[in-house]
Protein backbone atom coordinates (compact mmCIF):
# COMPACT_ATOMS: atom_id res chain seq x y z
CA UNK A 1 0.00 0.00 0.00
CA UNK A 2 2.97 2.24 0.92
CA UNK A 3 4.60 1.72 -2.63
CA UNK A 4 1.36 2.86 -4.34
CA UNK A 5 0.81 6.02 -2.11
CA UNK A 6 4.60 7.00 -3.18
CA UNK A 7 3.23 6.74 -6.79
CA UNK A 8 0.36 8.52 -6.17
CA UNK A 9 2.21 11.53 -4.44
CA UNK A 10 4.85 11.35 -6.95
CA UNK A 11 2.43 12.12 -9.70
CA UNK A 12 0.60 14.98 -7.98
CA UNK A 13 4.40 16.37 -7.05
CA UNK A 14 5.12 15.82 -11.13
CA UNK A 15 1.92 18.02 -11.69
CA UNK A 16 1.82 20.27 -9.49
CA UNK A 17 6.08 21.35 -10.07
CA UNK A 18 4.63 21.53 -13.88
CA UNK A 19 1.67 24.21 -12.76
CA UNK A 20 4.27 26.04 -10.46
CA UNK A 21 5.34 27.52 -13.67
CA UNK A 22 2.35 29.84 -13.71
CA UNK A 23 3.51 31.31 -10.15
CA UNK A 24 7.07 31.32 -9.69
CA UNK A 25 8.12 31.18 -13.69
CA UNK A 26 11.13 29.10 -12.98
CA UNK A 27 11.76 26.36 -16.36
CA UNK A 28 13.96 24.14 -13.79
CA UNK A 29 10.93 22.88 -11.69
CA UNK A 30 8.95 22.38 -15.13
CA UNK A 31 11.45 20.06 -16.53
CA UNK A 32 12.03 18.41 -12.84
CA UNK A 33 8.06 17.87 -12.83
CA UNK A 34 8.05 16.76 -16.58
CA UNK A 35 11.16 14.15 -15.73
CA UNK A 36 9.45 12.60 -12.80
CA UNK A 37 6.00 12.17 -14.82
CA UNK A 38 7.58 10.51 -17.25
CA UNK A 39 9.45 7.83 -14.66
CA UNK A 40 6.04 7.39 -13.02
CA UNK A 41 5.14 6.38 -16.33
CA UNK A 42 7.57 4.01 -17.94
CA UNK A 43 8.40 2.70 -14.07
CA UNK A 44 7.04 -0.41 -15.32
CA UNK A 45 9.36 -0.64 -18.02
CA UNK A 46 12.04 0.74 -15.93
CA UNK A 47 11.94 -2.21 -13.72
CA UNK A 48 11.63 -4.90 -16.30
CA UNK A 49 14.63 -2.98 -17.86
CA UNK A 50 16.98 -3.79 -14.74
CA UNK A 51 15.90 -7.42 -13.90
CA UNK A 52 16.90 -7.65 -17.87
CA UNK A 53 20.29 -6.56 -17.08
CA UNK A 54 21.07 -7.69 -13.83
CA UNK A 55 20.02 -11.88 -15.79
CA UNK A 56 22.32 -10.59 -18.57
CA UNK A 57 24.82 -9.85 -15.89
CA UNK A 58 24.50 -13.25 -14.36
CA UNK A 59 24.45 -15.10 -18.13
CA UNK A 60 27.94 -13.04 -18.77
CA UNK A 61 29.27 -14.66 -15.55
CA UNK A 62 28.59 -17.85 -15.99
CA UNK A 63 29.48 -17.45 -20.14
CA UNK A 64 32.95 -16.18 -18.09
CA UNK A 65 33.24 -19.29 -15.67
CA UNK A 66 32.58 -22.22 -17.83
CA UNK A 67 35.01 -20.31 -20.53
CA UNK A 68 38.00 -20.00 -18.04
CA UNK A 69 36.80 -24.12 -17.20
CA UNK A 70 37.35 -25.16 -20.77
CA UNK A 71 40.52 -23.08 -20.98
CA UNK A 72 41.92 -24.78 -18.33
CA UNK A 73 40.89 -28.30 -19.23
CA UNK A 74 41.92 -27.44 -22.88
CA UNK A 75 45.64 -26.19 -21.68
CA UNK A 76 45.92 -29.49 -19.66
CA UNK A 77 45.41 -31.30 -22.71
CA UNK A 78 47.67 -29.28 -24.81
CA UNK A 79 50.39 -30.14 -22.41
CA UNK A 80 49.72 -33.93 -22.41
CA UNK A 81 49.80 -33.71 -26.27
CA UNK A 82 52.38 -31.41 -26.59
CA UNK A 83 55.30 -33.81 -25.04
CA UNK A 84 57.09 -35.40 -28.60
CA UNK A 85 58.81 -38.25 -28.58
CA UNK A 86 62.67 -37.97 -28.94
CA UNK A 87 62.18 -39.27 -32.68
CA UNK A 88 59.93 -36.71 -33.83
CA UNK A 89 61.85 -34.19 -31.74
CA UNK A 90 65.08 -34.87 -34.11
CA UNK A 91 62.69 -35.10 -37.15
CA UNK A 92 61.63 -31.49 -36.45
CA UNK A 93 65.10 -30.06 -35.03
CA UNK A 94 67.21 -31.71 -37.49
CA UNK A 95 69.68 -32.30 -34.94
CA UNK A 96 69.60 -33.97 -31.27
CA UNK A 97 68.82 -32.33 -28.28
CA UNK A 98 71.08 -32.16 -25.53
CA UNK A 99 69.56 -33.26 -22.13
CA UNK A 100 70.38 -29.97 -20.53
CA UNK A 101 67.89 -27.29 -21.15
CA UNK A 102 69.99 -24.41 -20.59
CA UNK A 103 71.73 -24.98 -23.33
CA UNK A 104 70.96 -23.57 -26.35
CA UNK A 105 73.83 -24.10 -28.38
CA UNK A 106 72.66 -26.30 -31.53
CA UNK A 107 75.71 -28.61 -31.48
CA UNK A 108 75.70 -31.62 -32.56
Amino acid sequence: MKKNSYLVMINYLSLTLVLSYLVFHNIYAVFIGLTLALLSINSLYIINLKILIERKVKLLKINKDIREKDNKQLKAESNETNSLSLVELIEELGFIPSSNDEDESNVA
